[in-house]
């Protein structure tokens, strides 16, 4: 409900069966419980960029494992705060913890026992581990460079360009950027009727963040680089628009309490009209100096934003779109 969408559960009563086909179909393509729950032994290698466990609740309780859990060190304070909520399963044998830095990890992963491995972190973690995993089956979450795509058609509006640019503003900037699905790169159609609109909404969405602290580690020096390169521009707070109008100081960013001691904090950075049909654009082509395209082929994780215009008319098959996207 935050970004105006709202979602509704349907929970089938206990001997109420449909018999019509496409309730049929249904089951059949749905997953089961035995299906998936293979049983063996885990080791996690937790996420640094949130702390809900749900890795921990995936191999115990979909893929039936027992597990080893290594929290990451960025949000290992919680630990004993996870560890009393799983307490009875850490009693009876179903889960350990093990606290430590990269030679907790390093010696997790080595372990023979295991039966897959699961991380969530970034490519460059996922190159490390996998030469000392040998055998055992990595399952890992990476980031990437996510496309938010906008497929043109007859039934966009107002309110709905208005209602989509805030769901993207609040999907890039849910904790500060620092999440491995957050959209980096929005694709339109060059000739979209309702692109400026759109990018209007957007910026005035964006606008309305504060900013937030930036606790992941790196995170500074990839809005540095980003902030650097051709084209960056800066979305300015509302509270400071609003300050400037008065003619009085500058304001002071509202800043959200940090546990991690850290006192930087991210402006909101925007590319527009970069071009997607551009061979400069593909990942591996060598780009020059400072070049923006470079937000298309490396992971910010902070808040970078950049407007993609590709060569599919608004004319086009939605269908022929996402493909082309």
């Amino acid at each position: 409900e935050t970004v105006g969408m709202r979602g509704e559960l349907l929970l089938k009563k206990d001997g109420d069966n449909n018999n019509n086909n496409n309730d049929k179909q249904s089951t059949k393509l749905q997953a089961t419980y035995e299906s998936y729950a293979v049983g063996g032994a885990a080791g996690i290698l937790g996420a640094g960029n949130y702390d809900f466990p749900a890795d921990i609740l995936t191999e115990l309780f979909i893929k039936g494992r027992t597990a080893v859990y290594k929290p990451n060190p960025v949000v290992q304070k919680s630990a004993p705060v996870l560890q009393h909520i799983f307490a009875p399963l850490i009693e009876r044998g179903f889960l350990k913890f093990v606290i430590g830095g990269a030679a907790v990890g390093s010696a997790l992963v080595q372990q023979s026992v295991l039966d897959e491995i699961v991380l969530t972190g970034s490519v460059h973690t996922f190159e490390k581990i996998q030469p000392l995993a040998g055998s055992t089956p990595i399952c890992a979450e990476l980031g990437a460079v996510n496309p938010w795509i906008i497929v043109p058609g007859p039934k966009w509006n107002k309110g709905s360009i208005n209602a989509h640019a805030r769901a993207l503003a609040f999907a890039k900037l849910v904790n500060n950027g620092h999440v491995c699905a957050a959209p980096q790169a929005i694709l339109v159609a060059k000739d979209w009727k309702w692109r400026s609109a759109f990018m209007e909404r957007l910026r005035y969405w964006l606008a309305q963040h504060p900013g937030s602290p930036a606790f992941y580690p790196g995170s500074d020096e990839s809005h540095a680089h980003f902030a650097q390169l051709d084209g960056a521009e800066q979305v300015v707070p509302e509270q400071q628009k609003q300050q400037a109008k008065r003619g009085g100081p500058e304001a002071p960013l509202q800043r959200r309490p940090s546990l991690f001691g850290q006192k930087s904090q991210h402006s909101i950075i925007l590319f527009t009209d970069l071009d997607g049909s551009s061979p400069s654009a593909k990942e591996g082509a060598k780009l020059p100096r400072n070049s923006n395209l470079e937000v298309l082929t490396r992971e910010a994780f902070c808040p970078v934003l950049a407007e993609v215009a590709l060569d599919y008319s608004e004319s086009q098959d939605p269908v022929e779109v996402l493909r082309k996207a």
